[in-house]
Parts: C-alpha cells; sequence; structure tokens
C-alpha cells in the first residue's frame, strides 16, 4: 500500500520514548519504519507485549515488503531495522515503576504497566 511509505506528519527524531501496550499490528506495525526514520528513544512494553511485537513486526515485513516489490516501491523496512528497533526496546513487568532514560523528561515521566481490559497480558501506562 503507498500510503505505508508516507512520511510521517512528524520528525521520527524528535521522539524521546514510545509506550506500547499491546502487540497488536496497528500498535506496533510501523514500529521499524519509525526507527528506519531516525526514531532514536527508547520503547518500553510489558515483556509478552514484546515478543508479540517481534513476531507481528517480522510477520507484517515480509507482507508489506511483497506488495511494495509488486508496486515496485522501496521496501518499507528490513531486518536490520527490526533488531534495531527491538534493541531499543525494553521491557517492564506488571506493576514495576519505571521512569523512561535517557530523556530531558525523565523526572517528570512515570508509567506503571498494568493489565487493560482489552485482553490478558495487555497494558496500559498511567
Amino acid at each position: 500500500d503507498e500510503q505505508n511509505h508516507e512520511p510521517f506528519a512528524y520528525d521520527p527524531r524528535t521522539i524521546d520514548v514510545l509506550f506500547v501496550t499491546h502487540g497488536h499490528l496497528d500498535h506496533v506495525g510501523k514500529i521499524a519504519k519509525l526507527v528506519k526514520d531516525g526514531f532514536r528513544g527508547q520503547i518500553y512494553s510489558t515483556p509478552p507485549t514484546k515478543e508479540i511485537g517481534e513476531l507481528v513486526m517480522l510477520d507484517s515485513m515480509k507482507i508489506v515488503n511483497r506488495a511494495a516489490e509488486e508496486a515496485q516501491l522501496e521496501p518499507l523496512y528490513l531486518q536490520g531495522d527490526v533488531d534495531n528497533a527491538l534493541a531499543r526496546w525494553d521491557t517492564k513487568d506488571y506493576h514495576q515503576p519505571s521512569h523512561p532514560s535517557p530523556s530531558q523528561h525523565e523526572q517528570l515521566v512515570w508509567y506503571i504497566p498494568y493489565p487493560s481490559w482489552l485482553k490478558v497480558r495487555v497494558c496500559s501506562p498511567i
């Protein structure tokens, strides 16, 4: 889909932190593209969300890159971009207080993963 190849409406380099609440495609599908396009911040989620997110990103990569090839477009992102995203991805268990760092906002932002109503093992930052 050509829409996937459009630039983000913001500069990914200006984002300090990304909180991932769950591993659905609409939440993790473009994380590797975000990293490819300049995101250098930290990514946070629970361990199961990261595990699912990795599988979803890899599966999505195959599908969207196959479609891009057919449309004669550049691949949306590659394995190296997924690896770079995963290297930035830190996990926290439920009820484990934490704050993002390093960040200019590290004293202002705290989060504690809690189970959410959406499904088991989904969390919402507070």
